[in-house]
């Protein structure tokens, strides 16, 4: 019978006997031998069967597996491999258990798929990496993966196996009081316990590693961009979903339009996520999900559950118990009340205002224009303002200010139009059931709509060029270019070259003024 190897990155001294289950799993009826990664010749005398799927176990964060980097990971395995480099082909599939390694963070990219790319750049050209991904939509910046150690049965009866998986989501404070209270297992055993109970997301519960890193969204492929490896999920066969799922899921995206409706972003959220792992799993297991998932929407204090009359959290009962006619009736019986349907009116009107923002541009052009007519001063009112302000006013400052004044109305008409653009498409990348992957895209873009938006609150000309000066100097965020630069031609266009928005105005008027 053979010795199967699996590797540990770090020296912790527990993590042996955790690997050695981990390995029972991947390798049944086999021995298993916990080797550490760091130990010299550590792949030497294995079978070219072997090599094809390394697994490791080690503690990780968002930027390093144990002691190493994703660079440094992936010459660790060179260097073991430089002896025998012809052998590097062999390796296709590399499982990696650790913490935070699937962690999607705010550019799409995670620490496995960085070790992924770098793998392939240290000449391993048909490897996979294999890790615990962070679920699309689902809320939390800090993750847990635990080795089940010990076996036992869960309240549902299923059997819980040694070497099988756990994976917990922590918001980044919980997980740093979490992270902190793990240091020290045996004194803060019943603390950690309730603390996970209390705080965090289960999304695995004794999950089976084998078929469970298999999965199309465990899996990180070198030089996968976001989008591309989104896309691999969604087309992969395993996605393929029963007729009763389909309707489980159009279901729930019934509830998660009307939540939407009313406002509910954090349950629109976990909606969303909801309906993502359902579309993911397989015929047999989505029902279970739910009734899993459902602890994820209910509101508990002291022990008392607040919403236990949420009609969502029936839907979802309703859902897992295969009960469809029931979860119809409930979504046809949904209404709007007044408030919220007024909120949805007015969010459909910012829809029509997105085609139609165009002609309004058209109306600053119908303004009157600075030039040397008298028709253009209210003399009257601007006596009234010298006494007042007990200052002359001469005709050139007349001019100027009500040149100023045309700039600002240019300006703000402008960035009206271009915060109803980025509303828009905020509102398109955030609808969507994998909106987590565009997370980086919609935080810039609301950056720049409300760095916009503060710029319609100044009054005067000065005051604008002040403040976009301000965000065009000390702003990244606002300055970054994802695929235009409009809000960066618009800043440097006030702040610049004011002169341009009412350039574009005088030649409105002389083109629609002009004979034939």
């Amino acid at each position: 019978m053979r010795t199967r190897r699996v590797y540990t990155v770090g020296d912790d001294a527990g993590m042996a006997a955790s690997a050695e289950k981990l390995g029972q799993v991947f390798y049944p009826m086999q021995h298993t031998q916990a080797v550490n990664v760091s130990r010299e010749k550590c792949f030497d005398g294995l079978h070219d069967d072997e090599l094809e799927s390394l697994v490791f176990l080690g503690h990780a964060n968002l930027h390093e597996y144990g002691d190493y980097d994703a660079k440094g990971f992936a010459k660790q395995l060179e260097r073991q491999f430089r002896h025998m480099k012809d052998k590097k082909q062999l390796v296709k599939h590399v499982y990696l258990i650790g913490c935070d390694m699937g962690v999607i963070q705010e550019d799409g990219r995670s620490l496995a798929q960085s070790i992924a790319d770098e793998l392939e750049r240290s000449g391993f050209p048909h490897v996979q990496v294999h890790s615990v991904a962070q679920p699309e939509g689902a809320i939390g910046e800090s993750m847990y993966v635990e080795v089940i150690t010990r076996a036992g049965v869960l309240r549902t009866l299923d059997q819980v196996k040694e070497g099988y998986l756990n994976a917990y989501l922590f918001s980044q404070q919980d997980g740093d009081h979490f992270f902190e209270l793990l240091k020290d297992k045996r004194k803060n055993a019943a603390a950690i316990d309730r603390f996970k109970e209390e705080h965090a997301f289960v999304f695995l519960k004794a999950a089976n590693p084998v078929e469970e890193l298999n999965k199309p969204h465990n899996i990180f492929l070198p030089r996968e961009s976001p989008r591309t490896r989104l896309q691999r999920i969604t087309e992969n066969p395993q996605t393929q979903m029963s007729v009763e799922q389909m309707r489980a899921i159009a279901l729930l995206r019934a509830r998660r339009d009307y939540e939407c409706d009313k406002n509910k972003k954090s349950l629109v959220r976990k909606l969303d996520f909801i309906i993502t792992q359902i579309s993911r799993a397989q015929p047999q297991e989505w029902q279970g999900l739910l009734s899993q998932y459902k602890s994820y929407l209910e509101i508990k204090f002291a022990g008392l559950l607040l919403n236990k009359k949420s009609n969502t959290l029936k839907l979802l009962t309703h859902l897992g118990l295969g009960q469809f006619d029931q979860a119809q009736h409930l979504i046809d019986g949904q209404k709007l009340d007044k408030k919220h349907q007024k909120r949805k009116d007015k969010t459909e009107k910012q829809h029509r205002d997105v085609t139609s923002h165009t002609r309004k541009r058209e109306e600053v052009s119908q303004l009157p224009l600075p030039d040397s007519s008298p028709r253009l001063f209210d003399h009257r009112s601007k006596r009234k303002q010298v006494a007042e302000d007990d200052a002359p006013v001469t005709v050139n400052d007349n001019k100027e200010s009500l040149s100023d004044m045309l700039k600002v109305i240019k300006a703000k008409e402008k960035i009206n139009a271009l915060i109803i653009d980025l509303n828009a498409e905020i509102l398109e990348l955030s609808s969507g059931c994998f909106s987590f992957f565009h997370s980086y895209e919609i935080t810039t873009k609301t950056k720049k709509r409300d760095a916009l938006m503060s710029l319609t609150n100044e009054k005067n000309l000065k005051g604008l060029q002040m403040q976009a000066s301000t965000y065009m100097l000390s702003d990244s965020r606002v300055m970054r270019s994802m695929k235009t630069t409009r809000t960066r031609d618009l800043l440097d266009t006030i702040v610049n070259h004011p002169e341009k928005l009412i350039q574009e105005a005088r030649e409105d008027v002389m083109n629609r003024h002009k004979i034939n």
